[in-house]
């Protein structure tokens, strides 16, 4: 008998404290951020936000207050770490890094920090291999998951193309990118090889000649989706391949200055617009849903999607 009351009070000691201090999960309402969540970068408050995701104000997950010596870009998801990397680009010489912030607790730490950058640091992704790539004025970095240098096998590459903005990882292992100087969208193997391109010219109707390209990557179903930036503002979805058009949107009273694109677990596409201070929602097909934290940001630029953890 002595035994079963001290099984019993064991286990009820062991419920409490369990019930006092959750295990961090992705179901934890504890969680900084939870699967679902948005987070944008708001450029001209120099801050980078947590939005639900409906749109509504979540948090601030970074704040350079008013150091407008920094500029928040590029965004990416580090899944062995559960961490939000941020490209935080300075015009202090020495001071680029990219920052990664967990998710649990909210807690930021500098994981790359490279002497060898002295351009504009701007659109970063995670590869397949864990592997984590950073474009830097005209070309692309490559590091290990703990932030190690990868000098080797193409990298760095010095001439990825003229003024990369977002760049994305495949599944096939490489990754897409997207200029505003050269003006085409390109997929390249992990080796940095191009095996594809696409530009406002062709394939498709051309929206103009030359146009910028802030926003590209490569969808669920294996699409890749790209916002066209100037004269014609258009998020289009190209093929596999990107040897045809599968898909445009554009509408002057929602998006005016088409930036970066991320995708919701259901295949909508989310697209940061500069000029209106939202976010337009399409479908997989680019059929408009709905506008988002438009009372939130202000010029939103990078952006992405948290995904389950």
């Amino acid at each position: 008998m002595i035994k079963i009351f001290l099984i019993l009070g064991l286990s009820a000691l062991i419920s409490a404290c369990v019930s006092d201090h959750p295990i961090a999960t992705s179901s934890s309402a504890d969680n900084f951020l939870r699967p679902g969540d948005i987070v944008v970068v708001s450029s001209a408050n120099d801050t980078v936000v947590a939005l639900h995701p409906d749109g509504y104000y979540k948090d601030i997950v970074q704040d350079v207050d008013t150091d407008t010596t920094v500029t928040y870009r590029g965004l990416a998801w580090k899944s062995d770490t559960r961490e939000v990397l941020i490209a935080y680009d300075s015009t202090t010489v020495g001071q680029d890094k990219i920052i990664a912030v967990s998710a649990i607790t909210g807690i930021a730490r500098t994981l790359i920090q490279n002497s060898n950058w002295s351009g504009v640091l701007a659109g970063i992704t995670v590869l397949s291999s864990g592997d984590i790539l950073a474009t830097e004025t005209n070309g692309v970095e490559k590091f290990s998951t703990d932030g190690v240098r990868i000098v080797g096998g193409n990298y760095p590459i010095i001439t990825l193309m003229t003024t990369p903005q977002q760049v994305a990882s495949t599944v096939s292992g490489g990754f897409v990118a997207c200029s505003t100087g050269t003006s085409e969208v390109r997929t390249y193997d992990a080796a940095g090889n191009q095996t594809h391109s696409a530009s406002s010219a062709a394939p498709g109707t051309v929206l103009t000649p030359t146009i910028n390209i802030y926003g590209c990557m490569e969808m669920s179903n294996g699409h890749f989706a790209t916002a066209y930036n100037g004269a014609t503002d258009t998020v289009r979805i190209y093929d596999s391949t990107m040897s045809s058009v599968i898909a445009d949107y554009s509408d002057i009273n929602y998006l005016g200055d088409p930036r970066a694109i991320a995708q919701r677990a259901n295949g909508n596409l989310l697209v940061t617009d500069g000029t209106f201070h939202h976010i337009v929602e399409l479908t997989s097909t680019g059929g408009f849903v709905r506008l988002l934290g438009g009372s939130v940001l202000n010029t939103p630029t990078f952006i992405m999607v948290v995904p389950p953890f």
